[in-house]
């Protein structure tokens, strides 16, 4: 049996009472009893609190559908999940997979467990939040992607944090892109034209760019 516990409140933040409606999507065998699909309600206190014990449903692939409704009779939109083969879980933990299904395949609740609880693959599929200009007083977080001295620079630590200066500690920034190095300007040593139009259509044009005896055009 899992205990599954949790808090509801409406979008306002507000808790709520009401009822909680569980229905299983086939019939479950837990042990030598048969639980067929015959629909259950539970109280949800005044508080919102939530507190029921359900068979795991887990081992079978088989889900359960929770339908909520508050004390005016208002139906929150039902969602299906498994039950984990757990001792405990919060409410929120029941992972909504959004169908009904008496044979759910094992490994597409894997995967989904995985997209959404392992680092390495919610990292994969994370986009890039680009931020603007680095501001030692602004908070970032794991994506954040700012611009430093003429970089970009991307938060890599699971830690939220301030004051840490992109290029100063590599525990908190990754560099994607640098500005290159300054060159120099302009010739390292100059000749200055003798007159402005020196090189406009001359013979000083066609002799130092060509050498042919056809004039050319410096625009």
């Amino acid at each position: 049996m899992t205990i599954i516990k949790g808090k509801l409140t409406d979008s306002g933040g507000v808790a709520f009472g009401g009822s909680l409606r569980v229905t299983l999507d086939a019939p479950l065998l837990d042990g030598d009893t048969m639980l067929v699909p015959k629909p259950r309600d539970y109280q949800i206190s005044t508080a919102g609190e939530i507190d029921i014990t359900l068979p795991q449903s887990e081992t079978s692939q088989i889900t359960y559908r929770f339908e909520i409704r508050d004390n005016r009779g208002l139906v929150i939109p039902a969602f299906s999940a498994i039950v984990p083969n757990v001792a405990g879980c919060d409410f929120w933990q029941l992972l909504p997979i959004g169908a009904q299904t008496d044979l759910l395949p094992a490994g597409l609740r894997r995967i989904a467990q995985l997209l959404v609880s392992d680092p390495g693959y919610a990292n994969t599929l994370r986009w890039f939040r680009p931020e603007g200009n680095y501001s030692p007083a602004i908070f970032y977080s794991e994506g954040s992607l700012v611009s430093f001295g003429g970089g970009s620079y991307l938060y890599v630590n699971s830690n939220p944090t301030k004051g840490s200066t992109p290029g100063s500690n590599s525990v908190f920034w990754q560099l994607i892109a640098a500005r290159g190095e300054a060159g120099a300007s302009g010739s390292t040593s100059p000749t200055p034209a003798p007159t402005p139009n020196f090189w406009l259509y001359s013979v000083n044009t066609k002799l130092r760019f060509n050498g042919s005896s056809q004039p050319v055009f410096i625009v």
